[in-house]
């Protein structure tokens, strides 16, 4: 009689638990199917929105502290570089704002996207939500971030001579820059999940790389031919859409190796994004 009774208990709980996750799996099934690429969107905005207001919950100038900041970092290296170059440096402060703000953007999506994923684990695993939202949400939450750094480059321009000669042949440069961007954050955030050991390689090839490619320095400034200035993809990355706003047109090589690298983004962000499906088992 006991070991009926104990039988029929141990039956009863894997019944309980199998039911469970038959109803968790449907569950997130028609939540995957519900939502869609516009509710996924509304999700990202909203958690990227969450994400700011509570940073600066109780701050007085709120996310415009950042844009104080990047107006020191630009005045002291404008004053240092100028001494570098015989060209004004007060015509070179407007550039050098918004490279150093597209830099904050690249560098602070790459480098959130190594921990979404793991700061988010409660919400994969118990809320059933795509991991791929969560990589999305990094590159949602530091554009609302460079929206408010944009105000430095912008007063510049308007207070220096510098003019902008090619606004809106920057803007094909630009958008390319945003996705590869999102394309290599969404592959360096799964590989980063995947292989812990690989964020501080990440982190200290993004200083690297900061120090070698023309961002707070000019290409006029090293020999067009050098190895870095050939093969550097940030070279090339950042020059799509900085070339047509100061002389309004692009080099063909840059554009050629930009796409070229975004086809190879493209192909490792859609291994990444099926592979992120196992995300809840490396969390």
């Amino acid at each position: 009689m006991p070991l009926a009774v104990f039988t029929n208990g141990i039956e009863t709980i894997y019944r309980q638990a199998i039911a469970a996750k038959a109803s968790r799996a449907a569950a997130h099934a028609s939540r995957t199917e519900t939502t869609g690429l516009f509710g996924a969107v509304k999700i990202v905005a909203a958690l990227a929105w969450s994400d700011m207001r509570h940073r600066y919950v109780r701050s007085l100038l709120g996310p415009f502290w950042m844009s104080i900041q990047m107006a020191i970092m630009v005045a002291v290296l404008g004053s240092v570089i100028g001494h570098f170059s015989n060209a004004s440096a007060v015509s070179r402060l407007p550039m050098l704002a918004l490279s150093l703000t597209a830099w904050t953007f690249l560098n602070g999506v790459v480098l959130d996207a190594t921990t979404a994923l793991q700061n988010s684990a409660s919400l994969i695993k118990d809320r059933a939500l795509p991991p791929v939202i969560f990589l999305l949400q990094c590159s949602f939450r530091q554009a609302l971030f460079a929206l408010h750094n944009l105000t430095v480059p912008l007063i510049l321009w308007l207070a220096t001579p510098a003019k902008l000669t090619g606004a809106l042949a920057a803007l094909p440069g630009l958008a390319l820059f945003i996705v590869c961007t999102l394309g290599l954050s969404l592959v360096l955030g799964a590989l980063a999940t995947r292989f812990r050991d690989i964020k501080p390689i990440i982190e200290s090839t993004l200083t690297l790389a900061f120090l070698s490619s023309p961002i707070i320095w000019t290409p006029e400034m090293i020999d067009r031919g050098s190895t870095i200035m050939r093969f550097n993809p940030l070279t090339h990355l950042f020059a799509v859409w900085r070339e047509p706003l100061a002389s309004g047109h692009l080099a063909t090589t840059s554009a050629v190796y930009v796409l070229v690298c975004l086809a190879m983004l493209t192909a490792a962000a859609a291994v990444a994004i099926v592979h992120l499906r196992k995300a809840a088992f490396w969390i």
